[in-house]
């Protein structure tokens, strides 16, 4: 057995500078959406306000100036544009109707921002629904000069976004905070009484609505892309990210004084209770009180992680030196290899970094050698291959002179209770599983000193991902025959209620059959889940993600809970892999192949690679980022594969695995 099907990597989704929560970006992402839908709302309310020629909705705060018409309207195109951009998948069609959208804004503001500008009279009041006795729906204009300039910044902001390149996303950020910050400010002062301030000292007649819309917009713009540009800080999973997103709490806070502000002087100005001086000394003085008990709350936060953390280093300190003593006392009877974790590649003990890929090696104990005894009837002949958590050695049970392969979990597990219950329930998993097309375990114990392992049937062949590698891409006649025996295989997996979750390329070994027909086998069923039982849900729930990220589905990319269509998108990766040499989803690190998992669809199967329609139809299902739309079951797979070989003629290949 090759390494690939022993080595079940951890993935930590990382930043270049620094690690990335998706948990928080989610939310960032969905308190964008619902701050996009206000604005929205918003907009709707005061165009209908204006419409139907209800007062009090078009100024919804007395005796200020109401939120003219044509900005109504451009309001709720705004955020209806960047919710377009924020939801479903993208596409050129979705990419440029948002520019286009985009550029419509920033033509209606920028118009009458000129007409301003240049004291012109361009007849931009264009009326677009009149009731009896009342103004009418206008648009674009009247519109403030500030009004029509902060609109082209927000068309500016959108066209950006529409492209999403990593630049774009940076200049769309720094143009929403140009356009949240003064706005912000406006807000704030006309609330905290400072009218002076927030109309410019006078020369401005504004609507306090309108900033507000306004810095909401521009909130939810910046927290439609979190995890790139100036945003990235808030989903960092870093000391630095935690103060951020704190800081955004004390704001939300003292926002709420706002409305306890207003409701206080409506309330003393009735009963004549205080001037509203002394109502802005009250007000300040709870902001204060409240924002130094959340900083202090924070703290003690920071001193119980930061006290809890050098207790689980001590301990850990304290472990590692338990296991350092009692590996020397025997370190004269072990030998020590170096391993390559990513490729399973051994060197000698003066190699530090592996010549294949350039990963630093790792250490690992090597006990067994050749001619050595294992739990008194498997007798060692080479190793297989190493991984992260195991070595995999060929070995032959002296009792019934069979070859098997013996799977050792590394020493410095042995007391890693987590990598010891994966270990065991893929024992446990792959026994409740009798498929030709499974891999079939047959043994599993603990070694005289505490060394957990599984005997398996030992496989005399390639992984998959070995023979695309060779073969750079595999005709489709053939990779049919590969797909409906890996089908075969999952469909009984799933039957039985056990879900793989590591499907790969690495996990499909080719071995021959007595008449030199390839057989597969699905392998490595360390991360598998047996429906209606929670343990494995229980062991991968410590924060990280885990899976190969070119083959997790979306859904598991979110860390949401996982059924068999999560197999049945990692089937669909593999057909496409198969046919093209290439996984159809691959970034330049893990947070963009986890973004192209969840948003992008699959580039078009090449016409010259001549696949038949029927099959290309079913490899794009399975790729569904909703498992509602893929195949609910691997038979599906099956029938139309068959269907797309019984349309044409294929040819019968054997032959020796080159």
């Amino acid at each position: 057995m090759s390494e690939e099907n022993t080595f079940t990597p951890t993935v930590k989704v990382t930043a270049p500078e620094s690690d990335i929560n998706l948990q928080h970006v989610q939310r960032c992402q969905r308190a964008s959406l619902i701050l996009l839908a206000m604005v929205c709302l918003i907009g709707l309310t005061e165009a209908l306000g204006w419409a139907l020629g209800i007062d009090w909705i078009k100024r919804p705060i007395a005796n200020e100036s109401a939120t003219p018409s044509g900005a109504a309207i451009l309001f709720a195109l705004s955020a209806s544009t960047m919710i377009l951009l924020s939801t479903g998948k993208p596409g050129a069609l979705r990419k440029w109707l948002s520019t286009a959208l985009g550029i419509f804004i920033g033509i209606a503001s920028g118009a009458t921002w000129l007409e301003h500008l240049l004291e012109q009279d361009w007849s931009l009041i264009h009326p677009l629904y009149t009731t009896e006795g009342c103004t009418p729906l206008t648009f674009p204009g009247p519109m403030m000069p500030d009004v029509s300039a902060y609109f082209v910044l927000a068309a500016i902001a959108l066209i950006l976004f529409s492209w999403r390149d990593k630049l774009g996303i940076k200049l769309m950020q720094v143009v929403s905070s140009v356009i949240l910050l003064p706005n912000l400010l406006i807000f704030l002062c006309y609330f905290c009484g400072m009218k002076h301030l927030c109309a410019y000292f006078g020369c401005i007649k504004f609507s306090p609505v309108t900033s507000l819309t306004f810095a909401i917009l521009s909130v939810g713009m910046l927290l439609a892309n979190p995890e790139q540009g100036l945003t990235n800080i808030f989903v960092r999973a870093t000391s630095a990210g935690k103060i951020a997103r704190r800081l955004c709490l004390v704001g939300v806070m003292l926002s709420v004084l706002i409305p306890v502000r207003m409701v206080m002087i409506t309330v003393c100005a009735r009963y004549n209770l205080a001037d509203e001086p002394i109502i802005n000394l009250v007000t300040a003085i709870i902001g204060v009180v409240a924002t130094a008990a959340f900083i202090a709350w924070s703290l003690r936060k920071f001193d119980t992680v930061e006290a809890q953390k050098r207790q689980a280093e001590a301990e850990k300190s304290e472990v590692v030196s338990q296991l350092d003593s009692i590996i020397n006392k025997s370190s004269s009877s072990r030998r020590f290899k170096q391993v390559c974790l990513q490729c399973g590649s051994e060197y000698e003990d003066d190699v530090t970094v592996c010549i294949k890929d350039g990963a630093k090696l790792s250490k690992v104990l090597d006990k067994l050698k050749a001619g050595d005894m294992f739990a008194e009837r498997y007798e060692i002949k080479k190793t297989l291959g190493a991984g992260g958590m195991s070595t995999v050695y060929l070995a032959n049970h002296v009792l019934m002179n069979k070859l098997m392969a013996v799977k050792l979990l590394h020493d410095h597990l042995a007391t890693d209770m987590s990598a010891v219950q994966r270990f065991q329930r893929e024992a446990q998993t792959v026994t409740l599983l009798s498929h030709p097309n499974i891999l079939a375990v047959h043994d599993f114990g603990l070694s005289p000193d505490g060394l957990a392992y599984l005997v398996m049937d030992y496989l005399d062949g390639a992984s998959l991902q070995e023979y695309i590698a060779l073969k750079t891409r595999v005709q489709w006649q053939k990779a049919c025959q590969f797909f409906l025996q890996v089908c075969s295989g999952l469909q009984h997996a799933h039957i039985k209620g056990v879900v793989h979750r590591d499907l790969k390329p690495g996990n499909i070994m080719l071995t021959r059959d007595e008449n030199k027909a390839y057989v597969l086998k699905i392998v490595d069923f360390g991360l598998a889940k047996i429906c209606g039982d929670d343990s494995a849900q229980r062991l991968t729930q410590t924060g990280e993600i885990f899976g190969s990220p070119l083959y997790m589905s979306p859904e598991q990319c979110q860390g949401a809970t996982l059924d068999h269509r999560s197999d049945i998108y990692a089937l669909g990766i593999i057909m496409y892999e198969t046919l093209t040499g290439e996984p159809p989803f691959r970034g330049k690190n893990i947070v963009e192949t986890f973004h192209k998992q969840i948003i992008e669809p699959p580039a078009p199967l090449s016409a010259e690679l001549g696949v038949p329609e029927k099959l290309a139809s079913i490899i794009y299902k399975c790729l569904a980022k909703d498992a509602d739309d893929r195949p609910q079951s691997a038979s599906e797979i099956t029938e139309a594969i068959n269907e797309a070989l019984n349309q044409n003629t294929t040819a019968n290949w054997r032959g020796p695995l080159q």
